[in-house]
This record gives C-alpha cells, structure tokens and sequence, in this order.
C-alpha cells in the first residue's frame, strides 16, 4: 500500500476486500474490559454505510471554534472503528480520488472524517472509549472498554 500513516488503515474500506461486518483497533490502545460490549453497541446501533468511531474530549471544539484558535479542533479518533465493509466503499472510493492531496489537506484521518465528511460517521458512547489523557472530568477511565494513546502506548497493552 502506498499511503502514508493514518491513511493506510482507510483502505480496510476496500469492498473488494470482502470483509463484511469489521471492528479495527489500532495496535497502541490498552483493551480494559471485553470488546464484546463494543461489538454488540454496534450490532445494535449501526447506520447503513457509516462507520462507528471514537468520539474525544481532549479540547472544548466550540470555545476554539469561537476564538479563532490556530489548532484545528477535532473531537474523533479512529483507533476504534466498526462498520460494514460492503457499506462504505465510499469512503475508499474517496480515498483514491484525493490520494494526491489528502496528506496535504488533512494532518489524519481524524480531521478528515471531522471536516469533510461529518454524515458519514456515528460514535461510540463516550465512557466506551476514553483517551488516556482527557480533560474532561465527568469521565472514570475505569469504565472504559478501551484507552486510546495517541501512539504513546508506552508497553501498556493488555490483551
């Protein structure tokens, strides 16, 4: 594959792939509790030719938005990914269109998905997925199914 970073793991959008109904977890999160709580939120909350994502609190979005912060604010995260692959052939198709220019446009998939395509996503429950350093305080970490690290895992991995 000839995609840099983040956009690699776009091409799993790939109908050709034939990979059906998938769940994709990067390799730097540390797995807290059974996934099957997250396979199951998906079996019963997926929207046709949507992905499921993470969704973030590192900054409060609005307030940036507002103050005409230079940091692109972004609250989703692609560590954790369900979707139906014969559904979102979309995505890939849109993938290959803008090869040449996503890397330059968007730092990640991330802000891709943020920005641009805002319909083609649905989240996660917050106290699912939590990031390892948030903000937030109403969040127990505790709770959560999985800690994304940002690609600082540091060796903390459980299986």
């Amino acid at each position: 594959m000839s995609y840099h970073g983040t956009w690699k793991k776009m091409t799993l959008f790939n109908s050709e792939l034939d990979l059906g109904e998938c769940i994709f977890l990067d390799l730097d999160i540390t797995l807290q509790k059974d996934i099957s709580v997250l396979i199951d939120h998906y079996q019963q909350n997926k929207e046709k030719s949507k992905v499921m994502l993470g969704h973030v609190h590192w900054f409060d979005n609005e307030k940036m938005r507002l103050n005409k912060s230079t940091y692109v604010s972004c609250n989703v995260n692609s560590s954790v990914m369900a979707f139906n692959n014969s559904e979102c052939h979309h995505i890939y198709e849109e993938l290959v269109r803008y090869k040449d220019r996503l890397s330059m446009l968007f730092e990640g998939t991330d802000k891709w998905f943020y920005h641009k395509h805002p319909d083609w996503y649905t989240f996660f429950p917050d106290y699912m997925i939590q990031h390892s350093q948030h903000s937030y305080s109403r969040f127990n970490k505790d709770d959560a199914v999985v800690i994304t690290h940002n690609g600082n895992a540091n060796g903390r991995n459980k299986i």
